[in-house]
């Protein structure tokens, strides 16, 4: 659910996501889930052999803000959800029609108190899917924010086989999509 959705719900009265769920699941045979506002994703990663398993947390938050941040992009929200969401591998947001990725250094300590440096966040901001700057009348035009990025991205997650103990053996690229 997003800021457009909220609106359409509290207009109308009936939920845009869930009519397409319910189109999808009469479609396909599988009832797709509608995510909250803020919430998160967690990959279960079991390897082949040995059977060990690691986790992957992914926060996602739609996306705050007035206008689509034309001088900093995004990058002063960014900067902040790595403070707030301490616990997540990956950070995912919206809202601001922009669309980047940055990988975010921190610095933890393990449960043995052995310091660890070499980890790193991805924070992955969306774009958007409707480019309505063709439009001279459209908001985006009437606002001056000029044409948005468009798209999102898609996650390949890697394990590396001689690091399997360890969330380093982790790797995620973020690829981006059409």
């Amino acid at each position: 659910m997003g800021n457009h959705e909220w609106g359409f719900l509290n207009h109308q009265e009936i939920s845009p996501l869930s009519v397409l769920t319910t189109l999808l699941h009469n479609k396909t045979g599988t009832a797709p889930k509608v995510g909250p506002y803020t919430g998160w994703v967690q990959f279960k990663l079991e390897h082949k052999t040995g059977g060990r398993r690691q986790s992957l947390s992914l926060k996602y938050h739609h996306g705050t803000g007035a206008g689509n941040a034309p001088v900093t992009k995004g990058m002063i929200q960014s900067n902040r959800s790595v403070v707030m969401w301490p616990g997540a591998d990956i950070i995912c947001r919206g809202h601001l029609h922009n669309r980047f990725q940055a990988s975010m250094p921190v610095e933890l300590v393990s449960n043995r108190g052995r310091l660890i440096t070499d980890r790193e966040r991805l924070y992955l901001q969306l774009g958007c899917y409707v480019n309505d700057v063709k439009d001279g009348d459209s908001w985006s035009s009437r606002m001056g924010f000029g044409s948005p990025a468009m798209g999102g991205f898609w996650l390949r997650i890697y394990v590396n086989k001689m690091a399997v103990r360890t969330v380093e053996g982790i790797k995620v690229q973020a690829i981006t999509t059409d």
